[in-house]
């Protein structure tokens, strides 16, 4: 989840600061135990005022958190994205929900249409063709062709 891409652990904060503890900018309170989940860091008297630390600080773990929740984000993002993309093409003309689902592989019906059918007809992109009758077995789904106004 996006909590878990911004939850660091030890190592990664360890990681962060790396680079500001090999510049001498700061030390490890207990530097035989890096990792230890009692290790603090001190700024060094490189630093000329508290303001300086802090931003060194700052932009070193904001970068690692940045690059790190960017790449959780866009794990769980782009298979979705190119799935929605994958169903709004093949569905130019009138398919069945099965056939959508062979199309994209998936096996669970209920699954499959709360997260991808569903909220695709929910926003005007994909429309059934017997909408009195969802339920129909004979329903099928197809792309709404956009107009220009």
């Amino acid at each position: 989840s996006l909590v878990d891409a911004i939850l660091f652990s030890i190592r990664s904060l360890f990681d962060a600061y790396s680079p500001l503890l090999q510049s001498g900018q700061l030390r490890m309170t207990i530097p035989d135990m890096p990792k230890s989940r009692n290790q603090r860091y001190v700024a060094t008297s490189t630093f000329s005022n508290e303001k300086e630390v802090k931003h060194n600080i700052t932009n070193h773990v904001s970068d690692k958190v940045n690059d790190h929740v960017s790449d959780k984000v866009s794990d769980k993002v782009t298979p979705q994205v190119t799935s929605i993309i994958a169903i709004l093409e093949y569905c130019k003309e009138p398919r069945s929900r099965e056939e959508i689902m062979k199309y994209c592989g998936y096996e669970h019906t209920y699954y499959f249409f709360k997260k991808h059918l569903s909220p695709l007809l929910q926003s005007g992109q994909l429309q059934m063709t017997i909408p009195d009758k969802p339920h129909s077995r004979n329903q099928k789904y197809v792309t709404v062709k956009k107009t220009n106004n």
